[in-house]
């Protein structure tokens, strides 16, 4: 998992800085690089998630040439963005695990991203 585009967009960024994502669920994180793209939006690439899957957060960071940190969250309120880490069109287990080869046996497919359409 990982490579998204994400873009988070507010209002006085300050294009100066040099910015950084970070991801998190619970005690896991991993931090991506960030481009503010104008005073008002910053994008990056979620990195590579090698964690549980679920409900995190993402926090924007920008970092001056002092090394300090300016953290931006939901409009002031000390909050980080939602986010949810989910993979996309993969099959997560199929059933039943055997069969003979001569019966017709119906298999069961389940995962994320799947075509119920789709034969």
């Amino acid at each position: 998992i990982g490579g998204t585009p994400v873009t988070a967009t507010g209002i006085g960024l300050d294009t100066t800085l040099t910015y950084r994502c970070v991801f998190s669920i619970g005690e896991n994180a991993e931090t991506a690089p960030a481009t503010a793209v104008s005073s008002t939006a910053v994008t990056c690439l979620v990195p590579r998630w090698n964690y549980p899957l679920g409900s995190g957060t993402v926090v924007i960071q920008g970092v001056n040439a002092q090394d300090e940190v300016v953290v931006y969250d939901l409009v002031g309120t000390g909050v980080p963005a939602a986010f949810t880490f989910a993979l996309r069109d993969a099959i997560s287990a199929i059933l039943p695990l055997q069969a003979y080869a001569r019966e017709r046996t119906r298999f069961t497919l389940a995962g994320v991203g799947l075509d119920p359409a789709a034969t």
